[in-house]
């Protein structure tokens, strides 16, 4: 009853949805033998004193960033 009833794992979702798309990775479940790309440390390290990093930002997340985000997703990986 019950149980059969469940959604599918977040993880098993992203699976199936993330399966034949070329160089996408899953932010879904982290991989603790994966470190972070250098840049992404270095960039991380250097961003850590700005005052847009140190304040609260909207709810919905940093706009620039989202639409990036957005426009990679169209451009490179064909999803809309």
């Amino acid at each position: 009853g019950r149980i059969r009833a469940t959604d599918a794992p977040c993880i098993v979702q992203m699976q199936r949805m993330l399966r034949g798309k070329q160089g996408l990775l899953s932010l879904a479940q982290g991989v603790v033998h994966w470190a972070p790309p250098e840049k992404a440390v270095a960039m991380a390290v250097a961003a850590a004193g700005t005052p847009a990093v140190n304040s609260y930002g909207a709810d919905e997340g940093d706009p620039d960033l989202l639409q990036a985000l957005k426009d990679k997703l169209q451009e490179v990986n064909n999803l809309s």
